[in-house]
């Protein structure tokens, strides 16, 4: 999966994941590439025509959209998405924090995949292995410890 992120959030799995910074102008045309790449665009939405989350197939390319507790995700984005998703509750409560919705989420994802067998065999190249251990070390070993005299790149 390959995620957007909101650069002042906390993050911890930047270690692992591919981050792109994505400028509001740029959402759209950024999704429709994604779409026309193979990817699926799922959208979490409090909508009547929004289905479980557990009902989406997480084995093939995903983009996972979520809107924060504020604005959720804008009308433009929710009309490009191939799946509107919910999470479905019990109660008076209708929805739940971001960080909570996309740990499930996610968590459901790797459930489909682990099922599937997608972990069984690593799915990235050695030479891209090693390229995410070489920017990792530069972020967390060496441009930290400069104190910000070399640059985080």
């Amino acid at each position: 999966m390959t995620f957007a992120y909101n650069k002042t959030i906390t993050q911890g799995a930047h270690r692992w994941v591919e981050r792109i910074r994505i400028e509001n102008e740029e959402k759209i045309n950024f999704l429709k590439q994604k779409q026309k790449e193979g990817f699926q665009v799922v959208v979490t939405h409090l909508a009547q025509s929004a289905v479980s989350f557990r009902k989406v197939d997480y084995t093939k390319p995903t983009l996972l959209v979520m809107g924060n507790e504020k604005d959720g995700v804008s009308k433009e984005v929710i009309a490009l998405a191939d799946k509107v998703i919910i999470i479905p509750m019990q109660g008076m409560v209708q929805s739940l924090n971001v960080s909570v919705a996309t740990a499930l989420i996610l968590y459901e994802a790797e459930y489909q995949l682990e099922n599937a067998r997608r972990y069984a065999l690593p799915q990235l190249t050695e030479e891209q292995r090693g390229k995410i251990r070489d920017e990792w070390l530069y972020r967390d070993v060496i441009a930290r410890r400069s104190k910000g005299k070399i640059p985080l790149t």
